[in-house]
């Protein structure tokens, strides 16, 4: 009995510790994005009675992430708050995702390894806030998988009905909050879908259940906006600009994080070779998300927010690797542990550090942490807001926009979110505006003039 206790108290010390650390980290690298900030302009329009809109005038869907948007929207309806609510939300969508990943794990020190590489990705502390839905999607997605793990190796086993509901549920949810992590979810959808023989009468029922929410959404989309595809689809991809020039741009992208984040591209990479290695097991479904994402950026040519399309994929990875080859890295984790502790120490962009220089720009990106962090971090905000309040201060009066109802400015998150609904902002990037949207543009990737 009292050894019994003892492994209780040893665990609960555990995660004690995992959730101080983490909450440190999360704390002094926290930050707010401006393009988040478009959402809360959104969110604060729909709460006050104009609707899903950016301008009040007009009804476009400006945001790629309606999930995160009606999901914050009613903690902005009863705390009247977004700045520290959306914080809060963040950190408690990253802290569970990573003790879901770490419940996977048998071996104490095997989960205190996974986490501090966890941390040691820029990519993923970086986006664990943010004011985007990365935090959202990451729990999301380990609950995808959680489930999916449940069935992928039972061959002889017919799948639950309840299983079944909760991936397709799952899977849709998180379309509901982008679209394009479809990537992350199709192989395994396919192989649901193929693992449950007998199409009878049951299984359309729970399929048409479990994707209801998407279903509804691009319904209302379409009607609502008139177009099922969020208008910064068309703001960004409407270029005039090459395959090859995009995928130069993916190229990029890459290479920026080699310099400025190198062990989250060392765990995507391995993803990949293991995806590669094992194309014919089963195995390659967990990791051919990671790799048709890979390929996605590449199409798209990134994005100007370095590491952001990262996050995803370095929890995923370290997942998949730490269920996989759990005896092989326990083997030589007294080899590992001394490399995670020196990069997190001598790194110079380390995630224990409080950031203070910028990370090392290539073509268009950089590092969006370090430009908004002193205007928009707890770190300068947790007493009163003082950072933010300074903006508020410089927006509010700026001669270009005082005693006008219409304005042009191509950063326009805070900038509409401070100046509210009565003032109608024109984005030169179109990220906002229908019109613009349609026509070819090309500049920095995800600025597109």
């Amino acid at each position: 009995m009292n050894k019994i206790k003892t492994v209780i108290n040893k665990y609960y010390f555990f995660e004690l510790v995992i959730i101080s650390i983490f909450s440190y980290i999360y704390f002094i690298n926290s930050w707010v994005s401006d393009d988040a900030f478009i959402s809360f302009r959104t969110i604060d329009n729909f709460i006050n009675g104009y609707g899903l809109r950016w301008n009040i005038a007009e009804r476009v869907q400006s945001f790629t992430n309606p999930l995160w948007i009606l999901f914050l929207s009613p903690f902005y309806l009863i705390f009247k708050e977004i700045y520290f609510t959306n914080l809060f939300i963040s950190f408690f969508s990253s802290l569970f995702s990573i003790l879901l990943v770490l419940k996977k794990i048998n071996s104490i020190r095997l989960k205190l390894f996974l986490f501090l590489i966890l941390i040691s990705s820029k990519a993923f502390i970086d986006y664990s806030s943010g004011g985007l839905e990365n935090s959202l999607n990451y729990f999301l997605l380990i609950l995808f998988y959680f489930q999916f793990l449940k069935i992928l190796y039972k061959e002889n086993k017919s799948i639950l009905p309840k299983t079944y509901f909760l991936i397709i549920l799952l899977s849709s949810l998180i379309l509901f909050s982008r679209l394009d992590l479809i990537l992350f979810i199709v192989v395994p959808l396919i192989y649901t879908f193929t693992r449950w023989k007998n199409f009878n009468g049951n299984k359309i029922l729970w399929t048409v259940l479990g994707f209801t929410p998407i279903f509804i959404w691009l319904i209302f989309s379409t009607i609502y906006f008139g177009f099922s595809l969020p208008n910064t689809f068309y703001a960004k991809m409407n270029s005039i600009e090459s395959f090859a020039f995009k995928f130069n741009g993916g190229l990029n992208y890459f290479k920026y994080s080699i310099k400025n984040d190198s062990i989250t591209i060392i765990i995507i990479l391995s993803s990949i070779y293991f995806f590669l290695k094992n194309l014919k097991t089963k195995q390659s479904i967990l990791f051919s998300g990671i790799f048709l994402y890979s390929i996605y950026i590449f199409y798209t040519g990134g994005d100007f927010m370095g590491g952001r399309f990262f996050s995803y994929s370095v929890i995923l990875s370290l997942l998949f690797i730490f269920i996989y080859y759990h005896e092989r890295l326990i083997k030589r984790i007294n080899y590992f542990f001394p490399l995670i502790i020196l990069y997190l120490i001598l790194f110079p962009n380390s995630t224990i550090y409080i950031p203070s220089k910028p990370s090392m720009s290539i073509k268009g990106i950089g590092d969006e942490k370090i430009v908004y962090h002193k205007t928009t971090s707890l770190v300068y905000n947790w007493k009163n807001k003082s950072g933010l309040n300074k903006e508020k201060t410089r927006i509010l009066s700026n001669k270009d926009f005082l005693n006008k109802n219409i304005i042009i400015t191509p950063i326009i998150g805070m900038t509409g979110y401070f100046l509210g609904p009565k003032i109608h902002i024109l984005d030169p990037l179109a990220l906002t505006d229908p019109l613009l949207a349609r026509l070819p543009g090309k500049g920095r990737v995800g600025h597109k003039y």
